[in-house]
């Protein structure tokens, strides 16, 4: 039985051909968390990043064998993440966190302070390119862009 926000992580199996329904199965953690974000970047069939996030600032990554926790600048809840590359990414969550992934490291970004004000909850993300990435919430829209 699967039951979504719980301390479960599901990744859908690769898609079969034919009559064949596809299925999920699941990916243990190993950390008791509530997940609440997912994204993927690189080839499925040569090795590609998962990473998941979560309340207390959890972030995980899972790069085909296991998961693994990555360090987060944050104990806020995180809602959402986006990668551009494997080591380019962003998420987004409570109280208007937003992270940057650059290299190996998420770091805490801090240059929105004018632009919302500090309770306000983000909930999505879209990252149109390295240099447009869209957020959402709680009645406010923020673009980024590198001129």
């Amino acid at each position: 039985k699967v039951k979504a926000g719980e301390e479960t992580i599901l990744v859908s199996s690769a898609l079969q051909s034919g009559s064949e329904a596809a299925y999920w199965e699941s990916r243990e953690p190993g950390i008791s968390s509530n997940f609440n974000g997912i994204t993927f970047c690189g080839e499925r069939t040569g090795g590609g990043l998962f990473i998941v996030v979560g309340d207390n600032g959890t972030i995980m990554r899972f790069t085909g064998s296991s998961w693994q926790q990555v360090s987060s600048p944050t104990l806020n809840r995180l809602n959402a993440v986006a990668l551009v590359s494997p080591t380019d990414g962003w998420a987004v969550g409570e109280n208007r966190t937003i992270l940057r992934l650059q290299g190996t490291t998420w770091s805490l970004y801090t240059n929105i302070e004018s632009a919302i004000p500090s309770n306000v909850n983000l909930r999505a993300l879209w990252v149109v390119s390295p240099n447009e990435v869209w957020a959402a919430g709680d009645g406010y829209i923020l673009r980024y862009t590198v001129p």
